[in-house]
């Protein structure tokens, strides 16, 4: 399989980053601000995440200075006066990783689908953990629900149809 070019990644990579600070402003209304300066963060590759499940994410007064997050806390000054400790740094390290979370998503094949539950038909999405991302057919919205949930069916030719 050929490999996109590093400047079409990075493009895709930074709407996912500006679509997961969206959803961001939407779940925590008083929180504009970190989040806007966590996206700034996220934008310029400061954030690293690590294989042990921390990250380390640049500051962005100081290039010097870097702070961890460990276990969904930041070590810097911020986050002791921060709602719940989300700081921007805390943001900046979200961002990335529902940003990774959309493009996993985007790349796996859209299926036709129909929730048992619902009675309705759509498309659907698989997910790691046997989930799925399933959205009814007028797509206004979608929601994700465990694998043995819905009937997943073809996945959807370039074409928008099956056949």
């Amino acid at each position: 399989m050929a490999s996109l070019p590093e400047t079409t990644v990075t493009v895709q990579f930074d709407a996912a980053l500006r679509a997961a600070a969206t959803l961001a402003r939407s779940r925590y209304a008083g929180e504009h601000a970190r989040i806007e300066r966590g996206l700034v963060i996220a934008l310029n590759s400061g954030v690293t995440l690590h294989a042990d499940c921390t990250a380390t994410v640049q500051s962005s007064s100081d290039p010097e200075v870097q702070y961890r997050i460990v276990a969904g806390v930041c070590d810097c000054p911020d986050s002791t006066r921060a709602p719940d400790g989300r700081c921007k740094h805390w943001y900046a390290w979200v961002l990335v990783r529902k940003a990774q979370g959309i493009l996993a998503a985007m790349q796996t094949p859209l299926r036709h689908a129909y929730h048992m539950a619902s009675g309705e038909e759509g498309h659907a999405r698989l997910l790691p953990e046997n989930r799925v991302s399933f959205a009814p057919g007028g797509h206004t919205h979608s929601f994700v629900c465990h694998a043995s949930e819905v009937c997943v069916g073809p996945v959807i030719q370039a074409s928008g149809r099956p056949w």
